[in-house]
């Protein structure tokens, strides 16, 4: 089978494929209805709600973007879901001790994102002409 066929993609990148669109989806939800909300209450809600509720669409089309990116093997979108993650860390850390779940996930992203045969499978290279790691410091 081609390496750079459908079928060669890690199964990692297809999970992560899933969990950015359900990611998407929540925030899509969540900020439209936030801005309905702010809608109906009127007042301040109105403002606070729109602007938050807008911003959590835009990150919704973000992460679709990016899981878009993932699926055609564009390289903007491992720099990409690396800094959601990175955020997605920040975010845990504002919300101790709960938070400590999106830290262990965005984590686990993070780490997974880097291993060197995803780096590799981003950059178009076959599994056969990865380079090789350097020899140890004598």
């Amino acid at each position: 089978m081609n390496w750079l066929s459908k079928g060669s993609r890690p199964t990692g990148i297809t999970i992560l494929v899933v969990l950015q669109i359900l990611a998407g989806l929540l925030y899509l939800i969540a900020g439209l209805g936030l801005v309905m909300a702010g809608e109906y209450l009127g007042g301040v809600y109105n403002a606070f709600g729109g602007v938050i509720g807008i911003a959590l669409v835009v990150l919704g089309i973000v992460v679709f973007v990016v899981a878009w990116g993932y699926l055609t093997r564009k390289g903007w979108a491992r720099w990409a879901g690396l800094i959601l993650a990175g955020f997605g860390v920040l975010e845990g850390l504002t919300s101790l001790p709960t938070g400590i779940i999106p830290i262990a996930i965005n984590a686990v992203f993070i780490y997974y994102l880097t291993r060197p045969n995803i780096v590799d499978w981003f950059a178009g290279k076959r599994p056969e002409t990865a380079e090789p790691p350097p020899p140890p410091p004598v």
